[in-house]
């Protein structure tokens, strides 16, 4: 039974009412779905982008890369990194022992 201010009607197994308050309801969760939907568009693009360049690799390069040699650069990586870790130390160590001479 409809109150004053307010229809009912069935269509196709929906009740539809047209009752004003539940209309302003209605358009706010339509609104934050349409914003949800916008963000979700976002960031669908967004992975498109970052997906096109693995697109575009070429399985065959990948597959003939040679990874003795590769872990061998990780291997000079490691050494280098090593080096550049004394340097800091002893740069660190030099700059401590002139900013004590500097204080005397």
């Amino acid at each position: 039974m409809a109150r004053d201010g307010e229809s009912t009607a069935m269509k196709k197994g929906v009740k539809v009412t047209t009752d004003k308050s539940k209309r302003g309801s209605s358009k706010d969760m339509i609104t934050s779905i349409q914003w949800r939907v916008t963000k979700l568009e976002e960031s669908m693009a967004e992975a498109k982008v970052a997906l096109e360049p693995l697109e575009s690799l070429d399985m065959e390069k990948l597959s003939s890369l040679d990874f003795e040699q590769l872990e061998s650069l990780e291997g000079v990586k490691d050494d280098v990194q090593a080096a550049l870790n004394e340097m800091d130390v002893k740069v660190s160590k030099r700059g401590d022992s002139l900013e004590a001479t500097m204080l005397l």
